[in-house]
């Protein structure tokens, strides 16, 4: 972020050993122990808002936008990525002692049965070795395009993450498995002023 020379960066994070750390790598930066629903700064405060994999973690999307949005300067622009469907909101299902994760549907003579929900809004809850709990809520494209808007923000830009081919070399496995299939998806959005009409 420092190549474009801004006149301040300042990170937050809910997490204090987060903080902790990036106080630690990153002296020239202000960083706070807060939450992303009651930000500790003024309306209008920032001209650019970054967020990494961090708004998949908080439920109510709209609440979350609506902070943003009173932090964030007219004409200034927040970039996030979020938990891909693709990815997060399959069925895990096992088949001749494989596992296997998919979306769609099975058809059978008792009628149909859906794996995954690409289009909820829906909860899950990862667990990690170090038995640390992660909770996300999951949702489409279609559901964040509609916060957005509803929310004030003009949406700038959408991708969906590709593995890079540089990533074969390392990982040939990860690469097949995500070359072809997104786990995240990425947003940019502008503030728009209360009476520009869409």
């Amino acid at each position: 972020m420092s190549k474009y020379n801004p006149k301040k960066i300042i990170g937050i994070d809910i997490s204090e050993k987060s903080i902790s750390i990036a106080k630690e790598n990153y002296p020239n930066c202000d960083f706070y122990v807060g939450d992303m629903l009651r930000l500790p700064f003024e309306e209008n405060e920032f001209d650019f808002i970054f967020s990494s994999l961090a708004i998949s973690h908080v439920e109510d999307k709209n609440k979350v936008f609506a902070e943003l949005y009173r932090v964030l300067n007219y004409d200034g622009e927040v970039l996030f990525s979020v938990g891909h469907p693709m990815r997060f909101a399959t069925e895990k299902i096992s088949y001749n002692g494989s596992f296997y994760h998919v979306i769609g549907f099975e058809a059978g003579s008792e009628g149909s049965h859906v794996l995954g929900n690409y289009m909820s809004h829906t909860k899950q809850v990862n667990h990690f070795k170090d038995n640390e709990v992660l909770e996300e809520f999951i949702a489409s494209p279609s559901y964040f395009f509609e916060v957005l808007i509803n929310n004030r923000f003009v949406v700038e830009n959408f991708k969906e993450s590709r593995c890079i081919d540089d990533c074969k070399e390392v990982d040939e496995n990860y690469y097949n498995r995500f070359h072809e299939i997104p786990q995240f998806m990425a947003f940019l959005a502008k503030k728009r002023k209360n009476d520009v009409s869409l």
